[in-house]
């Protein structure tokens, strides 16, 4: 299940031992838009991670933290260490690949 992700929340995720999928993503950003059912449908098949969505507009302190210049970007994290980022999204298959490779980092 994917979860709302804020700067509030965010202190959680830093000192969770489990690795954490962040979408940077926005409303009116159409390759979100086709992101969000495949991030949605890994997030029900990979149960040991955390899948979580944040909105640039609205969160513009964690989009700064993390250098997003771009959505959707997603990132790997665990303990608030970046394992790797993955920029654009070229399918469910592919993406869910690519975050199982940054997490075994």
């Amino acid at each position: 299940m994917v979860k709302i992700l804020d700067e509030k929340e965010f202190k959680k995720v830093e000192s969770s031992d489990k690795v954490s999928i962040l979408d940077f993503s926005a409303i009116w950003c159409s390759p979100c838009k086709v992101l969000k059912p495949a991030f949605e449908t890994i997030s029900k098949e990979m149960k040991d991670f955390d899948f979580y969505e944040v909105d640039v507009d609205k969160e513009q302190k964690l989009a700064h933290k993390f250098g997003v210049m771009s959505v959707p970007t997603i990132v790997v994290l665990k303990k608030g260490m970046e394992l790797g980022r993955i920029n654009g999204f070229s399918g469910k298959d592919k993406l869910k690949r690519e975050i199982l490779a940054r997490a075994k980092r």
